[in-house]
């Protein structure tokens, strides 16, 4: 019986391949002559998007879109690599385990876009359902170290390309690396790691990020939104950074309800990553509010898995917690967590960080934490820390308070206090003493 499926399995994807080959040489000779086969690659597939959000000033703002290629493309050939292959080195990974994929059928684990190039920056071309079958042309490794795949897929005897992310595709072929032991920071003494000047000039940047945005709302409770609350504590942290401390520059990722790309279905978080690249940032704070159906109350910070950084990440989290504790939120503490989808891995095999805005940021080399101010369907929190007037702007000082501690920056002179004049000591008693 096991040699009769495995015998039909080695038919089946045969017959894939021969098809996806036929329908490729297909266009290739379709584009040479310059005929059109009716439904062919020629013709574009109906992607419905919004309109694009013009982004205020001194923000994000979307970027010019890669031309999308479909036809005319190479023929992808199902040749396998020889054994031992190894792909020139990207970044820091030598993805060895990745050499033969070349050539190879895999299928999506989950539903997944067709994009015009390697990232999720990129224009999506098709929404590709769980388990459709993709034949392997290329592969890339995008800005954030991230492994895509370019593909060839069949659809309505149509043959499209694009890209898809690696860790989106099964290939049973493909042997995992070991996962690399979970990061081990107990004992560390956290006080001692202060924020990089990276670029030596004596200006600190620092970049805050207004969690979620647009159709983002976030938690909610009793009519106020986490995204509004965001907002409202990022303006009054830039506000209290800039007017209390010198040789400091902040940036906002947005300064109103906006979103780079509203036609998308997740967070623009690699836009905002970039953003803080594009600007040099020395850390970046991703500032929210937490929700757990009103089970929980206080302030949390999550740091980065980044060997390279976690120590900083960590620094600058505990240093914002303890300051929001002085207000009387519970301090929560620091965490981390890997990526619990076995497959969203790096190259070498070991898992992603799980909070991603923490792991694109370290991928371009930026210290990087989420600060959960407090819990916002939580009544304590609610009404002493975000209803209550005043408080929620509280948050947002006791925030940079963290953030120059950790940087390090030194506190301007107050404007308008006049200096106390120190009263001479007497050279002698008074009389009659």
């Amino acid at each position: 019986m096991r040699v009769r499926r495995k015998t039909r399995e080695a038919v089946a994807v045969a017959l894939v391949t021969a098809l996806l080959l036929s329908a490729c040489e297909r266009a290739r000779l379709n584009n040479s002559t310059g005929e059109t086969v009716p439904g062919g690659p020629s013709a574009t597939p109906t992607v419905t998007t919004a309109a694009v959000t013009t982004a205020p000033e001194g923000e994000i703002s979307p970027g010019a879109e890669p031309a999308v290629t479909q036809a005319g493309e190479p023929t992808p050939t199902a040749e396998v690599l020889p054994a031992g292959t190894v792909w020139p080195e990207y970044g820091r990974y030598t993805p060895t385990e990745f050499a033969n994929v070349q050539g190879m059928i895999g299928y999506l684990g989950e539903d997944s876009y067709l994009r015009t190039g390697p990232g999720r920056t990129y224009k999506r071309l098709l929404l590709l359902s769980y388990s459709s079958r993709v034949m392997i042309t290329e592969m890339e490794v995008s800005d954030f170290n991230e492994m895509w795949y370019k593909v060839a897929v069949i659809l309505n005897d149509s043959v499209y390309y694009g890209y898809v992310q690696a860790s989106s595709v099964d290939l049973e072929r493909i042997r995992k690396a070991e996962e690399k032991p979970r990061l081990q920071a107990n004992g560390l003494d956290y006080s001692q790691h202060y924020g990089p000047d990276r670029d030596g000039d004596g200006v600190y940047v620092v970049v805050l990020d207004p969690g979620h945005g647009g159709p983002f709302k976030g938690a909610s409770y009793q009519g106020y939104t986490e995204k509004e609350c965001n907002l409202t504590v990022a303006k009054a942290c830039k506000r209290y950074l800039e007017s209390h401390f010198e040789n400091v520059m902040v940036y906002l990722t947005r300064s109103t309800d906006y979103i780079f790309d509203p036609s998308e279905d997740v967070d623009d978080l690699e836009h905002r990553v970039i953003f803080a690249r594009d600007h040099e940032a020395d850390i970046m704070v991703s500032l929210h509010f937490d929700g757990y159906n009103g089970r929980a109350d206080g302030a949390e910070g999550l740091v980065q898995t980044n060997t390279a950084l976690a120590a900083k990440s960590k620094s600058l989290a505990s240093f914002v917690l303890r300051r929001l504790e002085r207000l009387g939120i519970r301090n929560l503490e620091t965490m981390y967590k890997w990526s619990d989808r076995s497959r969203y891995r790096y190259p070498d095999g070991a898992k992603m960080d799980g909070y991603l805005i923490n792991r694109l940021a370290g991928e371009v080399g930026i210290v990087c934490c989420i600060i959960e101010n407090a819990h916002i369907d939580n009544d304590y929190d609610f009404n002493n820390f975000i209803k209550k007037e005043g408080m929620i702007d509280k948050l947002g000082e006791a925030d940079a308070e963290g953030i120059a501690e950790f940087l390090q920056l030194k506190r301007k002179a107050v404007v308008g206090t006049p200096t106390p004049i120190p009263t001479a000591a007497p050279t002698e008693a008074p009389a009659g003493n």
